[in-house]
């Protein structure tokens, strides 16, 4: 009967599996994945109100949304807060940075609020100044075009700079060269009045190859426009 009982133990033991030799390891959390867009202020921008305003896009960030944080030429944070975009993935805020000194370089950096986050978080270079810097008056200007210069194509992706205009907003227009007008666009003007900003718009153009004239004006506070630039063109069918 022993001996029965001590093959039947055996038998058992020889049954049983082996413990392994590595440990169970539970399955990581899931990586979230979130998105962060900068659209202002941007490289050419240089901030001279005393408040910073920055605003943007995201997407798939965790409740707590995430951090922004504005750098000094040498690195050093000159101010940060956390943000939680909208419910359409919208955000802005305005800081109060504190700087005061002569034009200098700033960088303005999201982040994650959560290691476990990892995503695209975006980055921009932009300048900023004391008060005291700022030329006096208003100016504008369009960017990238020079007299005479081929463009084309159904829709005209024009660039240009502004700053000191109160009513927050420039008229863009497409002309013939005798002065009729062929297509305009209003355009809005981001952050504070004081900062000079970059801005951009799009014209509906004509297929017809023709010479024309882009206007960029100042909508006054009479109601009235002037002319703060024009440049001759030549319309072409194309893109370009």
């Amino acid at each position: 009967m022993r001996r029965a009982c001590v093959c039947l133990l055996l038998a058992l033991v020889a049954c049983t599996p082996a413990a392994s030799d590595q440990a169970v390891v539970p399955p990581a959390p899931p990586v979230l994945q979130g998105r962060v867009d900068i659209l202002g202020p941007t490289a050419g921008w240089i901030v001279y109100d005393a408040l910073l305003t920055v605003y943007g896009t995201a997407e798939d960030v965790p409740p707590v949304g995430f951090l922004l944080r504005v750098l000094d030429a040498e690195g050093a944070t000159l101010v940060q807060t956390a943000i939680v975009p909208e419910a359409d993935g919208r955000w802005q805020t305005r800081l109060l940075h504190g700087y005061h000194g002569e034009p200098g370089e700033i960088t303005l950096r999201a982040e994650s609020l959560d290691p476990r986050i990892e995503g695209d978080y975006d980055s921009e270079m932009a300048a900023i100044s004391g008060l005291a810097y700022r030329p006096e008056g208003r100016s504008a200007a369009l960017l990238g075009l020079a007299e005479g210069q081929v463009i084309g194509g159904e829709q005209l992706l024009i660039q240009g700079s502004a700053s000191g205009f109160e009513q927050g907003q420039l008229l863009l227009r497409l002309e013939t060269r005798d002065g009729t007008p062929m297509s305009q666009v209003v355009v809005p003007l981001p952050a504070s009045f004081l900062d000079e900003v970059i801005w951009q718009a799009e014209l509906v153009s004509v297929r017809q190859p023709q010479p024309v004239v882009l206007r960029l004006l100042a909508l006054e506070d009479d109601g009235s426009e002037s002319t703060l630039q024009a440049i001759r063109l030549q319309l072409s069918v194309a893109a370009g």
